[in-house]
This record gives structure tokens, C-alpha cells and sequence, in this order.
């Protein structure tokens, strides 16, 4: 009897001594959760249709850009502005094109983040394989941390060209220092994400010798890689 209830207080009963065990815990929720995705997550059938559309979405955002860009100035100028004065340079020189920025953001760049968080978590999931520990789920969280860093970016262009139509609109616009400042956070943020994502899964993948898994690794890093020097 002694026993029993020695067991159900998670004791251990040793001849005359009992030694406390300390029960075990099940895994937190968002831990399980997390590592539940991975699982999934880790298929060729994610992988390659997401890394497909990337690219078909890369190629609509460079034609995308031909209707604002101006000046030599694209989005990683806007992205990187960080002081009101130079977010205001880039909306001058796009002038009328501001419409045209912000149509493409609302049909492409909304849905761009769920394709490369679906994208790079698949490639750490393959890379990092079933039995992967807890450093693969933290780079398999990145890529949606860097999708919601990019949607309040978006947000926040949204609200602070709202007012903006015309060319004239843009030449006389005044933003918000704080929120273009937050603006361009969120967007170096995203693209640490996204960096340290793709480095990890290139690693990942180099030490279990999954090489194909590595070099799709070092192909998006590099793809990541102009914000660096832009």
C-alpha cells in the first residue's frame, strides 16, 4: 500500500528509502505545436511548389516595380528610409507610381510572406530531418516570424501613403517620423529572419550531407542578401 501511494505522489520507494522523482511534464503547447509543424512541414511537396511560386512571385514584383521605380529608388530604399526625410525622397521621386506600389503591395505582397515562410520552413524541416532539436525549430519559426514582421511593414506603408495619389500628393506629403522609423524596423527584422533562416538550414543540412538541401540554402540566402548592400 505504502508503495502505491508512493508511486502516485511520483516517489520511488528504494528498501527502507524513498527517493522524490519529480513527475513528468508534457511538452508546452507552443512547443508541441511547433514541433508538430515541423513534422509536417518537412515534405518535398511543400518544398517545391512554394520554392516555384517564390520565384514566379519574384519575377511579378520586378515588373511590377518598372510602374514606380523611378530614379534608380525601389522598395529596399522605402524599406530602408528609417527618418521621414528620406521616406518622403523615395514617395517624391516615385511620384504618380505611388498608386502603383501600393496596388502591387495590396495584390502580391500580402500573400508573398505565407509563400516563403512555407518555403524555408519545408527546407529546415528537410535539412534539419525528423530528429532534429530545439535550435531546427527555432530556424523553423523564423520564416514566420519574418511573414509577420512583413505584414505590419505592409500595414504600416498602407497607412502612411493612404493620402498619397498623385504626384502632387507626393511632393507635398509629410509622414509620421515614429511609424516610418517602425516601418523600417519591422523590414530589417523580417530580413534577419530570413537571413539567419536560410544560413541555418544551409548548415542543417551540410552536417547531416543532405547537399541539395544545402545549396537551395545558399541560393535563397543569397536571394535575401541585397537588402545588405542596397
Amino acid at each position: 500500500m505504502a508503495d502505491a501511494v508512493a508511486g502516485r505522489r511520483g516517489e520511488v520507494p528504494l528498501g527502507r528509502l524513498t527517493v522524490a522523482v519529480a513527475p513528468s511534464r508534457p511538452p508546452a503547447p507552443f512547443a508541441a505545436g511547433l514541433a508538430e509543424r515541423y513534422r509536417r512541414f518537412g515534405t518535398l511537396w511543400i518544398l517545391v511548389p512554394a520554392l516555384l511560386a517564390m520565384g514566379a512571385f519574384t519575377i511579378l514584383f520586378q515588373v511590377a516595380a518598372r510602374s514606380y521605380g523611378a530614379g534608380g529608388m525601389d522598395v529596399l530604399h522605402l524599406q530602408k528610409a528609417f527618418t521621414a526625410a528620406r521616406f518622403g525622397a523615395v514617395v517624391k521621386g516615385w511620384g504618380g507610381g505611388v498608386e502603383a506600389f501600393k496596388s502591387s503591395m495590396m495584390m502580391l505582397d500580402f500573400a508573398f510572406p505565407l509563400l516563403y515562410a512555407a518555403g524555408l520552413g519545408a527546407l529546415v524541416a528537410l535539412a534539419g530531418g525528423p530528429g532534429a532539436g530545439r535550435a531546427a525549430l527555432w530556424l523553423f519559426a523564423l520564416p514566420w516570424a519574418a511573414a509577420a514582421l512583413d505584414w505590419v511593414e505592409n500595414l504600416l506603408h498602407l497607412w502612411l501613403l493612404a493620402d498619397v495619389h498623385t504626384a502632387a500628393d507626393a511632393a507635398t506629403a509629410a509622414f509620421p517620423a515614429p511609424l516610418v522609423l517602425l516601418a523600417s524596423i519591422a523590414a530589417m527584422l523580417k530580413y534577419a529572419a530570413l537571413l539567419a533562416a536560410a544560413a541555418g538550414a544551409a548548415a542543417l543540412a551540410l552536417r547531416r550531407r543532405a547537399w541539395w538541401a544545402a545549396v537551395v540554402g545558399v541560393v535563397l540566402f543569397a536571394a535575401f542578401t541585397p537588402v545588405l548592400w542596397a
